[in-house]
């Protein structure tokens, strides 16, 4: 499964605070995202139990309701009927909104009896939670850990350090986890992105920059869902410095775009939070910047008489339907048409679709090779010559020819104004082309394998355990993984 809950137990003798330290972590987050039950009671005493415990819901109205009460002869009387309403709401939270945080208090002997929240730890897995925090005293750790499948969880033992030192250790576990996350969501996104990309380009598949661009808009959409937004920026990042592993084409260009339309798409949500209005108006701006691009792309290589070539032949088209359009009309049909596509799928990405289909991605051991193009520095003229060969790849030169075609028969231009664009055009694509190829890939790795930003190389190490299918191995197999990932980048 690609998408993990962490466990965090929070332990200690009667008294010490567990209860006050949840309430404390839950008010540090501050978000509408994090949901949980807790209880109070009046101060312990000389460490022993209050008489009375009351519900303290996290996010839920409440209305201050008693849990249990402790009778004369020290039994005690629960209050299930409240206990059970509490915790369908609950549900009915974790169903509809994936929460990034649930906290649960006082786990213990009436789930391992198969009551109290037993039927919200035992179907955790189906609500997709990043951290689900809860309080264990310390005889019930290894019966509750073993019920429930609990493995590898962070233990803070509030007998053991302060609250203060506690907190700053639950500050440092959510920051592994999203330095972890974000690894391991950007190795399954370069995954996605090296394969079918590379499949794309091999067989010229059309419109393969929307297909793609929808892909990565699914994949990132998927991947906010659960760590609710954060995140989107590092994963871009990543996933376009992990396409250095595509086999089959220069990568350089597709890094690019990579980076940038995931960017775009990150930007909304950044500034407005995590929301549908926000994924939304992202995923459309991620759309339309693939048609800019193109547009933006024909300027640059044939200048204004594209546009004036491509309006003469809107004009040819719309008056087969009867209808007097002309450039601009098919470019705002487009971007209303790639607008609704975009809606669609980031509505249906938002609402979780297409998660529960991503999770049950399985990796396998990818060959992580860096690609051929960056194995080492090229000299002028090996570069100018690669360029030559991008330019006669039959993909790209025969939309080019289409290009200068559709200029020389549309447009009513001299021919030596026909000539001083096919050589601006030819110009302008070596140009870039022969930039691509002298970039190189390897010094912008050791570039990054030098930088003072660790969270991203820590990030990288889980991208490429995912791409190597070592991620879900044990300890030794991971360290071994991280040693030879750090191979891979030096």
């Amino acid at each position: 499964m690609i998408f993990k809950t962490s466990y965090i137990i929070v332990t200690g003798s009667i008294g010490v605070g567990k209860t006050t330290f949840l309430n404390t972590v839950s008010g540090k987050l501050k978000s509408p995202h994090v949901k949980g039950i807790t209880f109070t009671a009046p101060f312990a005493r000389n460490k022993e139990p209050s008489n009375i415990y009351f519900f303290n819901p996290i996010g839920i109205p409440s209305e201050n309701e008693i849990w249990a009460k402790r009778n004369t002869d020290k039994t005690w009387n629960f209050n299930f009927d409240s206990l059970n309403k509490y915790t369908s709401i609950l549900i009915s939270y974790l169903e509809e909104h994936r929460l990034s945080t649930l906290i649960l208090d006082d786990i213990g002997p009436l789930e391992l009896q198969n009551n109290g929240f037993n039927s919200i730890m035992n179907s955790i897995d189906n609500y997709l939670i990043q951290t689900v925090i809860i309080g264990v005293k310390k005889s019930f750790i290894t019966d509750i850990t073993d019920k429930f499948k609990i493995e590898n969880p962070y233990v803070i033992d509030l007998d053991q350090t302060t609250s203060e030192d506690a907190m700053t250790q639950c500050s440092e576990i959510f920051k592994q986890q999203y330095i972890k996350n974000t690894g391991i969501f950007s190795g399954y996104t370069a995954i996605v992105e090296t394969g079918f990309g590379s499949l794309a380009h091999a067989w010229k598949i059309p419109l393969r920059g929307h297909i793609l661009s929808t892909i990565q808009a699914i994949m990132l959409i998927s991947f906010g869902g659960f760590t609710k937004g954060k995140g989107i920026f590092r994963i871009s990042f990543l996933t376009a410095f992990l396409k250095i592993f595509s086999p089959l084409h220069n990568p350089i260009k597709p890094m690019f775009f990579i980076w940038l339309q995931g960017s775009i798409l990150a930007t909304p949500i950044y500034y407005l939070g995590w929301n549908i209005f926000s994924v939304i108006a992202g995923s459309v701006l991620m759309g339309w910047s693939v048609t800019a691009f193109s547009l933006a792309t024909n300027y640059l290589l044939f200048g204004e008489i594209w546009f004036t070539a491509i309006n003469n032949l809107s004009r040819v088209i719309f008056r087969a339907f009867a209808f007097n359009g002309g450039f601009f009309h098919l470019i705002l049909f487009l971007l209303v048409l790639k607008a609704l596509i975009s809606s669609v799928f980031g509505f249906l990405s938002y609402k979780g679709y297409f998660i529960t289909r991503i999770n049950r991605i399985k990796t396998k051991n990818h060959s992580v090779i860096k690609n051929k193009y960056g194995k080492s520095k090229k000299s002028n003229l090996e570069s100018m010559k690669g360029a030559f060969k991008d330019f006669l790849k039959p993909g790209f030169f025969i939309l080019w020819s289409l290009s200068i075609v559709v200029i020389i028969l549309l447009t009513q231009n001299s021919t030596f104004q026909i000539i001083l664009t096919v050589l601006r055009s030819l110009a302008v694509t070596l140009i870039l082309f022969f930039m691509i190829r002298k970039i190189d890939i390897n010094k912008l790795t050791e570039k990054l394998e030098k930088g003072k930003n660790t969270e991203i190389k820590q990030s990288i190490i889980h991208s490429l355990a995912v791409m190597q299918g070592t991620e879900n191995k044990d300890k030794t197999q991971e360290s071994e993984a991280s040693s030879e990932s750090s191979v891979i980048l030096s």
